[in-house]
Protein backbone atom coordinates (compact mmCIF):
# COMPACT_ATOMS: atom_id res chain seq x y z
CA UNK A 1 0.00 0.00 0.00
CA UNK A 2 1.07 3.58 -0.62
CA UNK A 3 0.08 6.20 1.94
CA UNK A 4 -0.35 9.84 0.93
CA UNK A 5 -1.05 12.44 3.60
CA UNK A 6 -2.04 16.04 2.79
CA UNK A 7 -3.18 19.03 4.81
CA UNK A 8 -4.12 20.91 1.65
CA UNK A 9 -7.41 19.32 0.61
CA UNK A 10 -9.29 22.15 2.34
CA UNK A 11 -8.49 25.84 1.98
CA UNK A 12 -8.63 28.33 4.85
CA UNK A 13 -12.23 29.04 3.82
CA UNK A 14 -13.16 25.38 4.34
CA UNK A 15 -13.67 24.71 0.63
CA UNK A 16 -12.12 21.76 -1.17
CA UNK A 17 -8.96 22.78 -3.02
CA UNK A 18 -9.25 22.27 -6.80
CA UNK A 19 -5.47 21.99 -7.20
CA UNK A 20 -5.19 19.29 -4.55
CA UNK A 21 -8.07 17.31 -6.05
CA UNK A 22 -6.32 17.46 -9.44
CA UNK A 23 -3.16 16.07 -7.82
CA UNK A 24 -5.24 13.33 -6.19
CA UNK A 25 -6.69 12.40 -9.60
CA UNK A 26 -3.14 12.16 -10.94
CA UNK A 27 -2.30 9.75 -8.14
CA UNK A 28 -5.38 7.67 -8.96
CA UNK A 29 -4.06 7.33 -12.50
CA UNK A 30 -0.60 6.42 -11.20
CA UNK A 31 -2.09 3.61 -9.10
CA UNK A 32 -4.80 2.30 -11.47
CA UNK A 33 -5.63 -0.93 -9.64
CA UNK A 34 -7.46 -1.55 -6.42
CA UNK A 35 -9.27 0.56 -3.86
CA UNK A 36 -8.27 3.88 -2.35
CA UNK A 37 -9.28 4.57 1.25
CA UNK A 38 -9.30 8.22 2.33
CA UNK A 39 -9.65 9.30 5.94
CA UNK A 40 -10.30 12.91 6.86
CA UNK A 41 -9.07 13.96 10.30
CA UNK A 42 -11.75 15.93 12.16
CA UNK A 43 -11.72 17.44 15.66
CA UNK A 44 -14.84 15.46 16.60
CA UNK A 45 -17.09 13.08 14.69
CA UNK A 46 -20.26 14.99 15.57
CA UNK A 47 -19.00 18.25 14.01
CA UNK A 48 -21.52 19.46 11.43
CA UNK A 49 -18.97 21.84 9.90
CA UNK A 50 -16.56 19.00 9.22
CA UNK A 51 -19.36 16.69 8.08
CA UNK A 52 -20.23 19.30 5.41
CA UNK A 53 -16.58 19.60 4.36
CA UNK A 54 -16.20 15.84 4.08
CA UNK A 55 -19.46 15.68 2.10
CA UNK A 56 -17.95 18.21 -0.34
CA UNK A 57 -14.85 16.05 -0.68
CA UNK A 58 -16.95 12.91 -1.27
CA UNK A 59 -18.90 14.80 -3.94
CA UNK A 60 -15.67 15.85 -5.67
CA UNK A 61 -14.27 12.31 -5.50
CA UNK A 62 -17.55 11.12 -7.03
CA UNK A 63 -16.62 12.95 -10.23
CA UNK A 64 -13.34 11.10 -10.79
CA UNK A 65 -13.03 8.51 -13.56
CA UNK A 66 -13.60 5.51 -11.28
CA UNK A 67 -15.44 6.82 -8.20
CA UNK A 68 -16.27 3.30 -7.01
CA UNK A 69 -12.57 2.84 -6.15
CA UNK A 70 -12.56 5.66 -3.59
CA UNK A 71 -14.04 5.37 -0.11
CA UNK A 72 -13.97 8.31 2.29
CA UNK A 73 -14.46 8.37 6.04
CA UNK A 74 -13.93 10.67 9.01
CA UNK A 75 -11.63 9.89 11.90
CA UNK A 76 -11.19 11.84 15.14
CA UNK A 77 -7.59 11.82 16.32
CA UNK A 78 -5.19 14.20 18.00
CA UNK A 79 -2.14 12.74 16.25
CA UNK A 80 -2.80 14.72 13.04
CA UNK A 81 -4.12 18.23 12.42
CA UNK A 82 -7.82 18.67 11.65
CA UNK A 83 -8.36 18.72 7.91
CA UNK A 84 -5.54 16.33 7.14
CA UNK A 85 -6.57 13.81 4.51
CA UNK A 86 -4.77 10.48 4.55
CA UNK A 87 -5.26 8.33 1.43
CA UNK A 88 -4.08 4.74 1.18
CA UNK A 89 -3.64 3.46 -2.38
CA UNK A 90 -3.47 -0.25 -3.10
CA UNK A 91 -0.26 -0.97 -4.99
CA UNK A 92 0.17 -4.25 -6.84
CA UNK A 93 3.32 -5.74 -8.28
CA UNK A 94 3.29 -7.81 -11.40
CA UNK A 95 4.25 -11.46 -10.75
Amino acid sequence: AVLIRSERFFGSNGQVSNATVRRFIGLLRAFPHGPVACQVVVPELSSRVWARRVAQLVERFGRVEEPERVSTSMVATESLAAGTVQCTFAAYREP
